[in-house]
């Protein structure tokens, strides 16, 4: 384990820290594109962002835009925007809450769960891309089911 002393640049454990942040956002680059490729192949009518947000609304219906901004550590300006896009887009419409007109609850339409399950499908290939690229580079199955766990950890700690 790491020691929690403070950091010194130009330090050894301050290069290691480095270079592993820099592994990580590279990775989380390259995956972006990725993702952004796959999507642009298939002329996907939403971005990703849009997708996962919409992928809430179907999970939860009835999700509202503050209870999404929580669940995404987002502001509930930002989520609004992409809400407001997506029912646009007629993926999304919004309810009133009976009794209450100040809450406005978020349903997904047959529209929007098809565009979703058509996302999800490609986030599923290209996970399953991304993982044998990873078995053809030398990672074993194992390291690769502790990314796995290691990163839902982080997600859901």
């Amino acid at each position: 384990m790491e020691e929690t002393a403070r950091l010194e640049p130009g330090g050894d454990r301050y290069e290691r820290l480095c270079k592993k942040a820099d592994v990580l956002y590279e990775f989380f680059l390259l995956y972006g594109d990725r993702s952004a490729q796959a999507n642009a192949r298939a002329n996907e009518p939403m971005s990703t962002v849009e997708a996962h947000t919409l992928g809430a609304t179907e999970r939860n219906p009835g999700i509202n835009v503050s209870e999404l901004a929580a669940f995404w550590n987002r502001t509930k300006g930002a989520v609004s925007q992409t809400v407001a896009k997506l029912e646009r887009k007629g993926c999304v419409v919004r309810c009133r809450q009976e009794g209450n007109a100040k809450t406005v609850l978020l349903y997904p339409t047959k529209q929007g769960v098809r565009l979703l399950w058509a996302h999800r499908l490609r986030d599923a290939e290209m996970v399953s891309a991304t993982m044998n690229d990873l078995l053809c580079v030398g990672c074993t199955q194992e390291e690769i089911e502790t990314f796995f766990r290691v990163a839902e950890k982080y997600v859901n700690p």
